[in-house]
C-alpha cells in the first residue's frame, strides 16, 4: 500500500501540475490556442515545461548534490524554504514571459495563480505548518480544469471527474506515508483551489 502511495505521490508531484495542466488546457480550448503544432500552443507549452518542470528539476537536483537538501521529498520546514525561493522566481519569471509575449489570457492567469499560491504556501510553511504541496496542486489542477472545460468546446465532464478522483487519491496517498496531518491536505486543497479560481476568474 505504500509503494502505491508512493507512486501516486511521484505521478502527481506538484512539480509536475503546471504540465499537465498546460497540456489539457491546449487540448480542449484550441479555439483560444489552436492546436498542439501552431506557434501559440508550441509555444506556451514549451515556456511551462522548461521554466516550471526541467529548469526547477535541475536545481533541485543542485542543491541535493551540495548538500542544501538531505532528500528529493524534502520533507523538513526549513529546508522547503531554500526550494521555494528557486521555485517562487521561475514561476514568476514563467508568469512574466508569457504575459509580456501575450499568450491567450488564460495561459498567463493559470500561471499567475499557481505562483499566487506558491508566495502562500511559502509563508504558512514559514509561519504555520508544513502544508501539503501535493494538496495545493490537485486544487489548483481541478480549478483549471473546471474553468477551461467551461470555456472549451469539448464535453469534458469525464475530466472533472477524473481530476476530483485523483486529487482523493493524492490527497489519501498523502496521508498513508504520513507525510502531513489532514488538515495540512485540506488547507492545500483549498489553497490551490481559491488562488487558482481568483486568479481564472477575476483577472
Amino acid at each position: 500500500m505504500k509503494f502505491l502511495a508512493y507512486l501516486i505521490s511521484l505521478l502527481f508531484h506538484p512539480i509536475f501540475i503546471p504540465t499537465y495542466t498546460a497540456f489539457f488546457m491546449v487540448w480542449v480550448l484550441p479555439n483560444v490556442f489552436g492546436y498542439f503544432t501552431s506557434a501559440s500552443a508550441v509555444f506556451f507549452l514549451r515556456t511551462i515545461v522548461l521554466f516550471t518542470l526541467l529548469y526547477p528539476l535541475f536545481i533541485v537536483f543542485l542543491m541535493k548534490q551540495l548538500g542544501f537538501i538531505d532528500s528529493y521529498n524534502v520533507t523538513d520546514r526549513k529546508q522547503r524554504i531554500l526550494v521555494f525561493i528557486p521555485m517562487a522566481f521561475m514561476f514568476t519569471w514563467t508568469y512574466t514571459v508569457l504575459h509580456r509575449e501575450q499568450a491567450p489570457n488564460i495561459a498567463a492567469n493559470m500561471m499567475l495563480g499557481a505562483t499566487i499560491a506558491l508566495f502562500l504556501s511559502m509563508i504558512v510553511n514559514m509561519l504555520f505548518e508544513k502544508i501539503s504541496l501535493h494538496a495545493i496542486g490537485m486544487g489548483s489542477m481541478f480549478a483549471t480544469v473546471l474553468f477551461a472545460s467551461g470555456s472549451g468546446i469539448y464535453n469534458t465532464t469525464w475530466a472533472l471527474m477524473l481530476s476530483i478522483f485523483i486529487a482523493g487519491l493524492v490527497g489519501s496517498a498523502r496521508l498513508i506515508l504520513a507525510a502531513h496531518q489532514p488538515r495540512e491536505v485540506y488547507n492545500g486543497y483549498m489553497l490551490g483551489f481559491m488562488c487558482m479560481a481568483f486568479s481564472l476568474l477575476l483577472f
